[in-house]
């Protein structure tokens, strides 16, 4: 049982993070990942469409593009 709270690591983190989830139903709910991206600095979030708890599977030519946008852009980090 995790009993110790992480929000200020988040707030502090400075490398770039994508959160990658689906929405049939999300493993973690929307409002949550909203809150990490509006916390970390360098965040994004890719909400995929008519998956489910495995996007990569589900939807793998739309989250390897989401995927390989966020490795370009942050290449260099």
């Amino acid at each position: 049982m995790l009993t110790k709270d992480y929000r200020d690591v988040l707030k502090q983190t400075t490398i770039p993070i994508l959160f990658i989830s689906g929405e049939l139903p999300p493993l973690f709910p929307t409002q949550l990942t909203d809150y990490y991206v509006q916390t970390a600095k360098h965040a994004k979030s890719f909400l995929a469409k008519g998956s489910g708890h495995l996007p990569y599977a589900e939807s793998p030519d739309e989250t390897n593009l989401v995927l390989l946008d966020f490795l370009q852009e942050n290449g260099n980090s």
